[in-house]
């Protein structure tokens, strides 16, 4: 592998900050070859605009790391994020994959993962997050920028701090909100060779 192609194993910290597990032995079947391989074992091009990840075995890409992306919108720059980044736009990906012969389809994050729609996770503003950080901060508390389960975030914060004392924090349905984001509108674009 040349200097800018990498394995796998590079993927895992972000993939591991949005699922909350380590994903690098998830294995999946590639939709051409049909090999099934880990994450770990993928080719991957971090330097492209978002990571892509390719089929080790016939090199077709398996995987395109963004964090967000539309149906049908042109590409935008994010203003939700903490960092600069262009969408996804996946309808357009979608048609040109069916006009390369591929099947398709838009799925739901939240069904692929097989979450529990009616959890209940914190539901803040991006200024609401930065204030309740900065107080767990205060209390030498590193709260990482994650979704947070009302039983994850006490374990968090432990006995450091009294979340009774924080003031209005609520939990909502992960479906409808969580950490200012609205899960039930990621999306990922499923594509295959047809069988």
């Amino acid at each position: 592998m040349d200097e800018h192609v990498l394995d796998g194993n590079v993927l895992a910290g972000q993939l591991q900050q949005h699922l909350r597990r380590d994903m690098t032995s998830a294995r999946g079947t590639c939709g051409y070859c049909e090999r099934t391989t880990a994450v770990a074992e993928l080719v991957v091009y971090p330097q492209a605009p978002s990571p892509v990840a390719r089929c080790r075995h016939c090199g077709n890409v398996l995987l395109v790391v963004t964090e967000f992306g539309d149906t049908n919108a042109w590409p935008r720059l994010s203003t939700h994020l903490d960092h600069p980044e262009l969408s996804t736009h996946f309808g357009q990906l979608l048609q040109v994959a069916k006009a390369s012969g591929l099947t398709g389809g838009i799925e739901f994050v939240i069904d692929l993962l097989d979450f529990d729609r009616d959890q209940k996770g914190l539901a803040t503003t991006r200024s609401q997050f930065r204030a309740l950080r900065a107080l767990a901060a205060d209390s030498k508390i590193d709260l990482a920028k994650i979704g947070y389960t009302r039983e994850l975030l006490e374990q968090t914060v432990g006995d450091k701090l009294d979340l009774a004392t924080v003031g209005d924090l609520r939990f909502d349905r992960i479906e409808d909100r969580l950490m200012g984001l609205v899960p039930h509108e990621f999306r990922a674009l499923i594509i295959s060779k047809p069988r």
